[in-house]
């Protein structure tokens, strides 16, 4: 990929697809000037938040790959970003234990319609290797670095009895680790997948969630009836944040997955989304071809696309990654929808009818 070209290119690829009932006018314009200083990083997307009282904000993410590239002066010069390229430069090299524990980082900012200056990132990283003892000092050298050090001794010790607590139990494992660089708060989130939920619920005992969990079991089973499966994800600093995370996953897209529909009608029942939302994210999937938006193809792309002739289709796909869903010990309380895209070339000899839809 041609990462000194900037991602505003490829925005203007898939801009015309999102419903402005997911992100409104003024953050589309914002994201679109701000992407002038992102390298073309693929994939991204957005975090629509859901619901007739969402809020203004969206949030914007692009995953950062395990390569030498280098940031714009103007994002250097504030202190977070230059953490993150600190940090990846480090993930870069191959003998590092950052390298062989990390299998990507994400960038997520939060952006909304007030924004006018350079937005202040969150950084989620993919963990390689799953949960060993060897590897849960790993784990806290990788925060230790995004905090640069700066962190509450007390706060990494409640993140090592998260980490020890998964492995006394031999079930699940922790999948990412969030730096909330944007925030105040010093937190860390952890993402935590491949567990039952009657083995999440004891999860929470261990750890030292301290609501009830009477009606927490009945929401959770109300929800995997809709989904494929769920990550479940928790704030910690020196304590377990009250509220909890339900990443929910499907394997396929709308087309061929009618459950979106079930779970977007739920919402909607319970007053999280709203119609004009669900339709726009479920018209939200497809793909874009050269031969549709060729005014606007990113000229870096042509000269590869040149090179590949008749052996490689070059198109920009689209997808709905995840919807999130927030509860407390009580019920839901607020929901968003996460939407992907980027660029990819597919070979032409192994070309289906499911790369040209991105649906599967």
């Amino acid at each position: 990929m041609h990462y000194h070209y900037p991602m505003s290119t490829n925005l203007n690829i898939i801009m015309p697809y999102l419903n402005p009932n997911l992100v409104s006018i003024n953050n589309i314009s914002y994201i679109q000037n701000f992407a002038k200083l992102l390298p073309s990083f693929s994939p991204a997307g957005f975090e629509c938040h859901l619901g007739a009282c969402h809020s203004k904000q969206v949030g914007f993410h692009f995953k950062i790959p395990c390569i030498s590239w280098k940031l714009s002066n103007d994002l250097i010069a504030n202190p977070s970003w230059q953490i993150i390229q600190d940090f990846c430069h480090e993930w870069f090299k191959q003998h590092s234990n950052f390298y062989s524990n990390i299998d990507n980082v994400i960038v997520e900012l939060d952006i909304n319609e007030n924004s006018s200056q350079i937005p202040f990132p969150c950084v989620f990283v993919a963990i390689k290797k799953r949960n060993t003892k060897d590897n849960t000092q790993n784990l806290i050298k990788i925060v230790y670095r995004l905090f640069s050090y700066k962190v509450s001794s007390r706060v990494i010790s409640k993140f090592e009895h998260c980490i020890d607590c998964l492995l006394n139990m031999s079930k699940g494992e922790i999948t990412h680790i969030g730096v909330m660089l944007a925030r105040k708060d010093k937190t860390i989130r952890i993402n935590v997948g491949n567990i039952k939920l009657d083995q999440f619920l004891k999860y929470l005992n261990l750890i030292g969630w301290s609501k009830s969990q009477k009606n927490l079991l009945p929401l959770l089973n109300e929800v995997t009836q809709f989904v494929d499966y769920i990550i479940f994800s928790l704030d910690i600093d020196e304590n377990v944040y009250p509220r909890i995370g339900l990443e929910c996953f499907f394997k396929k897209q709308p087309k061929y997955e009618p459950r979106w529909k079930k779970l977007l009608n739920f919402l909607i029942q319970k007053k999280l989304c709203t119609e004009l939302e669900k339709d726009g994210l479920l018209s939200w999937p497809g793909i874009v071809q050269k031969e549709s938006a060729s005014d606007i193809w990113p000229k870096h792309l042509f000269i590869t696309d040149t090179f590949f002739y008749h052996r490689a289709l070059s198109l920009f796909w689209r997808k709905i990654n995840h919807i999130k869903l927030v509860c407390n010990e009580k019920s839901i309380i607020e929901a968003k929808g996460y939407l992907s895209f980027g660029h990819k070339w597919i070979d032409t000899t192994k070309l289906t009818n499911s790369h040209l839809t991105i649906n599967r």
